[in-house]
């Protein structure tokens, strides 16, 4: 099964930031919806690699020009489970760059999504 463009081009990868960058794992973007015309961009990643970077992380993604990108941001905290944080294995993390148009990246829309309702379909 080939994965479509779009879904590839949603991955990145974390890395603790070291010299040189070890990846940790991939995390993937999605977008919320913020009003009719933007969104809110999230990273999310497993809980464990969030845990192994810590909270000097590096991001890196592909940019429009094939080299690879790399965020490192500043004071940002991944965030987890509200209620059951040992048990569920995911971080979010609130993803901007004042370089994000030089990003090769497209979103997973939240739509898209598993829903109780879709999957009742099936």
């Amino acid at each position: 099964m080939r994965i479509a463009d779009e879904i590839v081009k949603s991955v990145g990868f974390v890395s603790r930031h070291t010299d040189p960058l070890f990846y940790g794992g991939t995390a993937f973007l999605v977008q919320v919806p913020y009003d009719e015309k933007s969104g809110c961009l999230h990273l999310v990643t497993a809980k464990h690699v969030a845990d192994a970077v810590g909270s000097d992380y590096v991001i890196g993604m592909n940019g429009k020009d094939g080299q690879p990108l790399f965020a490192k941001p500043q004071g940002v905290q991944w965030f987890f489970h509200p209620t059951e944080p040992d048990s569920v294995d995911v971080a979010v993390l609130p993803f901007a760059s004042a370089r994000i148009r030089d990003y090769d990246i497209s979103p997973i829309p939240v739509e898209i999504f598993a829903t109780d309702a879709r999957i009742a379909e099936v």
